[in-house]
């Protein structure tokens, strides 16, 4: 038997893309919670939330506090947006790993299964009671709106053609400026 060339990470474990970056979380429920690992199929170049650089290197940074189990980490405008099933978000540098901020999202204490996800210079996220928070782009987490849906939320909003759309558990929204 050879050494491992590739192994499985648990199809929960939170990923984001961007162009020859990836950035992988993988939280957990038990004591370990925000544990990261870093795969050893990364590519030549790249910033990993666990570490960077050839298939050899070690870590570059790594972050342990409020990694989420479910929703993936959002890369948008040069900051990367962490949000915690609990409801606590952390804004990281993506190159460096510095923690920008970390909080709850003021108002909306809940869980979230939903992934974040970004345009038009805001962050939309929503919670399991179906309450959308939209977040100024930035490391600040300003909090601009909070809207309520009046029914649960497990998926993550699809963003296309200036529209965000969003799945209930009985009802699909759609939002944007009219033609």
């Amino acid at each position: 038997m050879g050494a491992s060339r590739w192994r499985k990470f648990p199809t929960s474990a939170p990923k984001y893309i961007s162009g020859s970056s990836i950035w992988i979380g993988t939280g957990s429920s038990r004591r370990t919670n925000g544990r990261c690992t870093s795969p050893p199929w990364r590519p030549k170049t790249g910033c990993w939330l666990c570490g960077r650089g050839d298939r050899t290197s070690g870590l570059v940074w790594k972050y342990q506090r409020a990694v989420p189990q479910l929703p993936t980490v959002l890369l948008y405008q040069n900051v990367l947006y962490m949000l915690s099933d609990a409801g606590v978000l952390t804004t990281l540098d993506p190159t460096t790993g510095a923690m920008h901020r970390q909080a709850r999202l003021r108002g909306v204490a809940d869980r979230y299964f939903s992934s974040p996800v970004a345009g038009d210079g805001k962050v939309f996220i929503t919670s399991q009671t179906g309450i959308v928070t939209v977040l100024k782009a930035g490391s600040g987490q300003e909090v601009l709106a909070a809207n309520e849906l009046d029914d649960e939320c497990y998926a993550t909003p699809a963003i296309a053609d200036g529209r965000i759309y969003i799945r209930t558990r009985s009802a699909l929204y759609c939002f944007g400026k009219r033609d």
